[in-house]
């Protein structure tokens, strides 16, 4: 399993139809600001060392980068495995 290219996440992504983001060291910025995970920093290492397979495996058969993958885990649910979201 590959480490997680931290260089590559500060520069600036879209994703498709995505809106613009970069990983800085105060957080997940988009073109609005500072989205913060309210973890600590830990949290992508922790989530990569826990999940890295599945999300290596399912975001390369669909095209996703893992990046991509853990940054949107840690922005919606913080990385907690067990997080629901009720919309």
């Amino acid at each position: 399993m590959r480490d997680i290219d931290l260089p590559t996440l500060s520069r600036w992504h879209a994703y498709r139809d995505s809106i613009r983001w970069r990983l800085t060291p105060a957080g997940l910025e988009t073109p609005q600001g500072i989205e913060t995970f309210g973890g600590p920093p830990a949290s992508v290492r922790r989530v990569w060392t826990e999940f890295g397979e599945p999300i290596r495996t399912w975001g390369a058969g669909l095209g996703v980068p893992a990046e991509l993958v853990i940054a949107c885990i840690l922005t919606e649910t913080n990385g907690n495995p067990v997080s629901t979201r009720h919309e």
